[in-house]
């Protein structure tokens, strides 16, 4: 495997940035989407951007496998990876890019020994992407032509604030939750932007009881661990990556920090 330095990790960004732009094409003009066994909607665009951010990545590390959402939906590959691989959403938040609220990224995970090393997210249509070395302890965010680091919220001065997924935040797992806080406040977001909300310092924990796949969260961890945070399930184990089926646990991604 290529070396991760800025050079290599400036290569994924701009492939991130690139399936955006195929993806605003899409969304600035009317398009219809479908339905996949398991009633989640996938659009052209989800299947566009996979295309080339696999193609690209292939081309950047020959001898990495690349694992991503739609062509696994497909095929159902559910063999069991244990070194180093892609993991890829190519439109993470399909739901909010429907509903054209532009909370939808475009994940970019790389995992090695089951733990994400490396994380990229591209919110097109925010013009923000995000990044993670978890090694290096260096997460970033860009909205402009300059990257600014970011780290988790260090101190909680009052009630905790939340990020909770916009589509999937109103089940019962997540009331019950909730009602052991005695005073908090709430963000409602889309998609892998609620681990970028923890990670920038502008919420403080994004527990997760619906389902999740592995190329939901990866690039998302990445980012929070490299900015100082951390994600576990609800017994407070690190998660693992590469298993069959690659689905999660219900998790709680958080800063760490206690008020």
């Amino acid at each position: 495997m290529k070396k991760l330095d800025r050079k290599f990790v400036n290569k994924v960004v701009q492939i991130a940035k690139e399936a955006g732009l195929i993806v605003m094409q899409i969304y600035n003009k009317p398009f219809t989407f479908q339905r996949k066994r398991d009633s989640s909607p996938v659009t052209k665009a989800d299947l566009l951007s996979e295309k080339f951010i696999s193609s690209s990545l292939q081309k950047l590390t020959t001898k990495i496998p690349v694992i991503a959402e739609e062509s696994f939906s497909i095929k159902k590959n559910s063999r069991q990876l244990k070194k180093t691989f892609w993991l890829v959403d190519p439109l993470d938040g399909t739901k909010e890019f429907i509903s054209k609220n532009g909370q939808f990224t475009i994940n970019i995970g790389l995992i090695k020994n089951g733990k994400p090393i490396f994380g990229v997210i591209h919110a097109p249509a925010k013009r923000s992407t995000f990044f993670g070395l978890v090694k290096e302890k260096s997460a970033y965010q860009n909205s402009g032509r300059s990257f600014k680091k970011m780290t988790v919220r260090k101190k909680i001065k009052s009630g905790p604030m939340f990020a909770l997924s916009r589509s999937h935040g109103k089940g019962k797992k997540l009331k019950s939750f909730l009602s052991k806080v005695k005073s908090y406040k709430k963000i409602e977001m889309g998609s892998s932007l609620k681990f970028c909300l923890v990670a920038s310092g502008r919420a403080d924990i994004y527990p997760r009881f619906s389902p999740t796949m592995e190329w939901d969260t990866a690039a998302g961890q990445a980012i929070l661990e490299a900015a100082g945070g951390q994600v576990t399930d609800i017994k407070g184990k690190n998660l693992s990556y590469g298993k069959k089926g690659y689905k999660n646990p219900h998790f709680i991604a958080s800063s760490g920090t206690r008020k």
